[in-house]
């Protein structure tokens, strides 16, 4: 998101590893080139410890100053994202990173948010990160019902996501700068409600846990009728997309492209990206428009036609062995091309904040 890498290029693909200070973020493009730049995250996933800073002039770390009420993180940080804004001129152009909490889990919307759950429910299935382990582990087997109020917890977090956006897009729309301004609200995963028998993310190689919105606002001159809406998109995209709009170009070679050129639509199918879960044991997965494919360590794994099966339930492995096959050799030679800029820089510990938080957020027992 930050570099406009691949996970096979930057290195960082689980809790504690650290970017390498070869990569160069979209921050230290844009300051190149006079922009003020600003982050604010509520989450120790991305902080300085993570050297995820690179190219800020201010990183603010709003995990570190928030009360335990977990239902006004969001409100938290758009708070200080104000308050901070107030303070700053429009004299030069300004790149902000807004990392937000909900609508992650756990699932405990305040009560103006939770409009959406069934006050009459009456089962066992909350939204707190313990019942999300249970169902994963089958310590719990969800009901139908209980789904739909895990659910409607979630929804309700979304509300309170999209309530403290817009105090943020209400600040910015009053600066002389809004008619120039570039908005993306986007996520750095999806979530699975049991769709494939696990909840929240990073376990599986789904469409579940890797569709997220990418929801993109730009000025009146950069808007055109031809962008292809229908192609496959990556979080890589973010970086040469937006620089793409303060016309310039990435920094090397990076496995995204920008949205906003106008492209052939025919050439849209050839596009294929290839994915990864969060554990410490990988599956790998290839994705393109009609057809998707997971590949385990053992070299077995899963074929999908997303054409007729979109939500991925009939597995084609035993049917098309050769089709397995030929998608497995592409993601085995994206795997084996050698990386663009050094690899991690290392673990880094977690501190006993940081460590509080996550067990808050449901990443840590």
């Amino acid at each position: 998101m930050i570099t406009g890498l691949s996970f096979f290029d930057h290195g960082v693909v689980v809790r504690g590893d650290t970017l390498s200070d070869d990569a160069t973020t979209l921050a230290e493009s844009l300051r190149r080139v006079g922009y003020r730049t600003a982050c604010f995250s509520s989450t120790p996933n991305n902080s300085p410890s993570r050297n995820f800073h690179q190219g800020y002039d201010e990183f603010h770390e709003i995990w570190r100053k928030k009360s335990n009420r977990r239902d006004r993180v969001p409100h938290l940080l758009s708070q200080e994202v104000v308050r901070w804004l107030s303070t700053y001129g429009d004299s030069a152009p300004l790149h902000l990173q807004l990392h937000y909490v909900p609508p992650h889990g756990p699932y405990t919307p305040a009560p103006r948010f939770d409009v959406f759950s069934d006050p009459d429910y009456d089962g066992g299935c909350d939204g707190e990160s313990t019942t999300l382990w249970a169902i994963n582990d089958r310590r719990i087997q969800p009901t139908e019902t209980d789904l739909r109020q895990i659910v409607a917890l979630y929804d309700g977090n979304l509300r309170a996501a999209d309530d403290a956006v817009n105090m943020v897009l209400t600040a910015l729309q009053r600066r002389s700068r809004w008619r120039q301004t570039v908005v993306l609200i986007t996520a750095d995963h999806g979530e699975a409600f049991f769709e494939h028998g696990m909840m929240a993310h990073s376990s599986t190689v789904y469409g579940e846990m890797l569709h997220v919105p990418f929801i993109l606002r730009v000025p009146p001159s950069l808007r055109s009728d031809r962008i292809d809406t229908a192609r496959l998109v990556s979080l890589a995209d973010i970086v040469p997309t937006l620089l793409g709009t303060a016309d310039l170009r990435p920094d090397g070679s990076v496995e995204g492209i920008d949205l906003l050129r106008v492209s052939d639509p025919t050439s849209r199918g050839g596009r294929f990206l290839v994915t990864r879960n969060g554990n410490q044991l990988p599956l790998l997965g290839f994705r393109s428009l009609g057809r998707s494919a997971i590949l385990t360590s053992t070299g077995h794994g899963e074929l999908y036609d997303l054409a007729d099966d979109p939500g991925e339930a009939a597995d084609l492995y035993l049917e098309d062995p050769a089709g397995f096959a030929g998608l497995a050799l592409l993601i085995s030679r994206r795997a084996s091309r050698p990386p663009s800029v050094a690899g991690s820089t290392g673990h880094a510990p977690i501190d006993d904040s940081e460590r509080s938080m996550l067990e808050a957020l449901g990443y840590v027992e």
